[in-house]
């Protein structure tokens, strides 16, 4: 299949597949060039060769601030209700779990911060016993969005 396309500056900025004289006025049309089927609106021509552009450079996204300490109902509602329950649930049978459990639910626990080694051993504990997942686990280790 051949293509047209109109160069400006080296560059393809137009490209059709059809010819360009029955699609243009005669002065645009006679701007109009054969090129290979490859060539795209973009692409530039580099000596007898052309060249696709170049991919821009993704833009990291900008840091979200998060917020990593929370009392310990606040770090309790990072789960969800599901999640709660299951741990709950497990309690009885799991010592780990029925200690981690008595350690937020201390009244001179104070805060919970999920950037603490022991917080994410917890959250690990947990994606290992199945009652989160790994993903979460993660998530939840990130804190929340301020």
């Amino acid at each position: 299949m051949t293509k047209f396309a109109r160069i400006i500056d080296g560059i393809a900025v137009d490209v059709v597949a059809a010819d360009p004289a029955g699609l243009y006025h005669p002065d645009v049309a006679s701007q109009f060039v054969s090129v290979p089927a490859q060539v795209e609106r973009g692409w530039r021509k580099q000596g007898s060769t052309w060249a696709a552009p170049e991919a821009p450079a993704e833009t990291p996204a900008a840091a979200v601030p998060r917020r990593t300490v929370f009392t310990p109902p606040e770090f309790l509602l990072l789960f969800t209700a599901a999640e709660r329950v299951a741990i709950r649930a497990a309690r009885p049978s799991n010592p780990v779990i029925a200690d981690w459990l008595a350690i937020l639910e201390d009244p001179r626990l104070s805060e919970v911060d999920v950037t603490r080694r022991s917080t994410r051993d917890g959250l690990d504990y947990l994606a290992s016993e199945n009652l989160i997942t790994p993903a979460r686990a993660a998530e939840i280790g990130t804190g929340a969005a301020l």
